[in-house]
C-alpha cells in the first residue's frame, strides 16, 4: 500500500512494501526513476541487514543471506503516520530467521520538510545477547542530461578509490584510483554494463549530484556511512547514489563470522542504534 507524505513544495510517496520510497514529486516534477525503459523496476530499495553480496555466518553457520538483504522484500508496518511523516517497522520472525538469527526491529522513519527528505534508521535488538548489521540506502536520481554532464562535489577533498566487482558482484581485489579533489565527473565509461562504482573510506559525510556547470540537483548526506556506491541499469537516464556501511565480500574469500565483518554495526542486548540521512532536492 502506498502512503502519501506532502507539503507546499513536496509529495512523496512511501511503499509499506520494503519502506521504499517511489514516487518524488519537487515543484510537480518527478525526481525518482519510474522505469519508462524496463531497465530496473526499483526506485529508492532499503538495504538490511547487508548490502550488497555479504554472507551472513554466526557461530559457523552459514545463512542464505540474498543481495541487499531481505527487507526490501519484507511488508513492513506502519507506526505513525502524520501529513509529513510515516515511521514503518520490520520485527524479526520465523521467516527472517531463515536469513538472519538476530531478533531485531527494524524502523524507518520519512519525514519531509520542504524539498528535504529526513530518512532515519534504528535497529532496535530486542533480545539479551548482542546483534550485528548493516544498512544502507539505493535512491534513485532522473538525469535530465547525459551522465558525463553531471558532477559528484564533495566538502572535503577525498582520493576517489574504485573497488571494481565481477560480474557476479562480488569484489575482486582490484583498487583503481580515479582521482583526487572534490569533483568526481561522472563519464559514461564509469557505468556501463550493469557496472558499480564502489568509493570506498570518503571522509565526507555528504556530497552534491551537478551539473558540471555548477548547478545542484541534490544534497545528499550520509553522516556514519564511509561507503558511496554508484550505479544505473544499462544506460538509463538516472543515477543512484548509495551510501553503504559494509561493502561486498571478496569473490572466492573464506566467509567471516558475521560480527567480525567491516562495515558491521553491534547493538548490544536490549539496545538499540540509530543512523541518519537526507536528501534535498533543488
Amino acid at each position: 500500500m502506498l502512503y502519501v507524505l506532502k507539503n507546499r513544495r513536496a509529495e512523496v510517496k512511501v511503499n509499506d512494501y520494503g519502506a521504499e520510497l517511489t514516487s518524488v514529486l519537487i515543484d510537480g516534477a518527478e525526481r525518482l526513476w519510474q522505469n519508462p525503459d524496463g531497465s530496473w523496476n526499483g526506485r529508492a530499495p532499503l538495504l538490511f541487514p547487508v548490502c550488497g553480496h555479504f554472507s551472513c555466518r554466526v557461530e559457523g553457520k552459514d545463512y542464505p543471506m540474498p543481495p541487499h538483504g531481505f527487507a526490501k522484500d519484507c511488508v513492513f508496518r506502519v507506526e505513525k503516520r502524520t501529513k509529513r511523516k510515516i515511521v514503518l517497522s520490520l520485527s524479526s520472525c520465523e521467516e527472517t530467521k531463515k536469513y538472519y538469527p538476530y531478533d531485531f526491529i527494524y524502523t524507518l522513519e520519512y519525514r519531509l520538510k520542504g524539498r528535504k527528505i529526513f530518512i532515519t534508521h534504528n535497529v532496535q535488538n530486542t533480545a539479551e545477547t548482542p546483534l550485528y548489521f548493516a544498512c544502507g540506502g539505493h535512491e534513485s536520481y532522473l538525469l535530465e542530461k547525459a551522465l558525463s554532464d553531471y558532477k559528484l562535489v564533495f566538502p572535503l577533498t577525498e582520493t576517489f578509490v574504485h573497488l571494481p566487482h565481477d560480474k557476479e558482484g562480488y569484489l575482486t581485489g582490484e583498487r583503481k584510483t580515479l582521482g583526487v579533489g572534490k569533483e568526481l565527473i561522472l563519464p559514461d565509461n564509469y557505468l556501463h554494463d550493469n557496472e558499480t562504482v564502489i568509493l570506498e573510506k570518503l571522509r565526507s559525510s555528504r556530497v552534491s549530484l551537478c551539473e558540471t556547470d555548477g548547478t545542484k540537483k541534490a544534497d545528499i548526506t550520509f553522516k556514519g556511512f564511509s561507503n558511496l556506491l554508484l550505479w544505473r541499469p544499462e544506460t538509463a537516464s538516472m543515477l543512484c547514489i548509495e551510501p553503504w556501511l559494509n561493502l561486498p565480500d571478496e569473490a572466492g574469500a573464506y566467509p567471516k563470522e558475521f560480527s567480525k565483518k567491516s562495515g558491521v554495526i553491534r547493538v548490544e542486548g536490549m539496545q538499540s542504534k540509530t543512523l541518519k540521512r537526507s536528501i534535498r532536492y533543488y
